[in-house]
């Protein structure tokens, strides 16, 4: 069977799908080239950044396989694919931990203030006051979607001594006390939070659900991080 990848995979993925596959590495190539060359091959392995609708779908007509090397598939029109027979596959728990260790990078970047004031000092100055900052313990995080990541990410924070609570209205309960995030309604995060962390995918019901009605929901002075995939 032949395997096409389009994006950059780590060498040692590739060594071990060449002992299975004719494996034929598509880095760099256009969308247009990609649907031409697709004709030829039973799997293809995609990243983010080659969106693989039914146009894509219909030009590779021998597939049997499409592999996401990563977590999001709302690039992929996964429906459409297996409507025609072929197996969608991605990586759920590939990047839970970067994923969650850049949430709190980037939580303790902007509210200790560590990119101005690194340009502050690289411009010879020392303001030293100028830039208090935010302690992130004792803050209440709201954590939109705690699935893989976002539950990562509540144990991290309460790591720092966080109040974590958290929207998702498909986590069971029980699975909520056992990681000790407390669950609300949309409305009652936003208004309750210090710091908002969205780890939601891009979704027709996800679309366009922080805006400016939810944003003057949201506490004078918190912090919000968009994670979430899309």
């Amino acid at each position: 069977m032949k395997c096409l990848i389009t994006e950059l995979v780590h060498p040692s993925g590739v060594d071990i799908l060449k002992q299975h596959y004719d494996v034929t590495l598509a880095y760099g190539k256009s969308l247009d080239e990609v649907k031409a060359m697709v004709k030829d091959y039973e799997i293809l392995i995609v990243r983010s950044d080659t969106p693989v609708q039914k146009d894509m779908i219909d030009a590779g007509v021998k597939l049997k396989a499409i592999g996401m090397a990563g977590i999001g598939l709302n690039h992929i029109d996964t429906k459409y694919a297996e409507e025609k027979g072929i197996k969608v596959f991605n990586v759920k728990d590939g990047s839970i931990d970067s994923v969650a260790e850049l949430a709190l990078t980037l939580m303790l970047t902007v509210m200790r203030k560590v990119n101005p004031a690194n340009n502050a000092v690289k411009q010879g100055k020392w303001d030293k006051m100028g830039f208090t900052g935010n302690l992130l313990t004792e803050k209440t995080v709201g954590i939109l979607a705690v699935g893989r990541i976002g539950s990562r990410v509540a144990q991290l924070c309460q790591g720092f001594g966080c109040n974590v609570i958290g929207y998702d209205p498909y986590l069971p309960q029980e699975v909520a006390d056992k990681i000790g995030v407390k669950l609300m309604s949309l409305d009652e995060v936003l208004q309750t939070a210090d710091i908002l962390s969205i780890h939601m995918p891009l979704t027709p019901e996800t679309k366009h659900m922080i805006g400016k009605k939810q944003l003057d929901m949201m506490k004078e002075g918190s912090f919000l991080f968009n994670l979430g995939r899309g």
